[in-house]
């Protein structure tokens, strides 16, 4: 299971596009490796907003998802 919050662990990584901030899913799944409380599937966007990517995989509200994202550089992951 994914360690909480609280523990002071980043959950969610995200790109910046100017002022938009999104969270890149893919890259949760890669980093908890089956931890992710929801399956992702076909069905799940290669983006979505921090806060529907806190809810979805983590339980998480608006304001905490916020507080356990960070920035990501290179979105491919490599």
């Amino acid at each position: 299971m994914a360690k909480t919050p609280e523990e002071g662990q980043r959950l969610i990584p995200y790109i910046q596009v100017g002022r938009l901030k999104r969270a890149l899913p893919r890259l949760v799944e890669r980093e908890l490796a089956g931890g992710v409380v929801e399956a992702i599937d076909a069905a799940t966007p290669w983006t979505m907003s921090i806060p529907d990517c806190g809810k979805a995989y983590f339980g998480l509200g608006r304001q905490k998802s916020y507080e356990v994202a960070y920035l990501v550089t290179n979105p491919s992951g490599d």
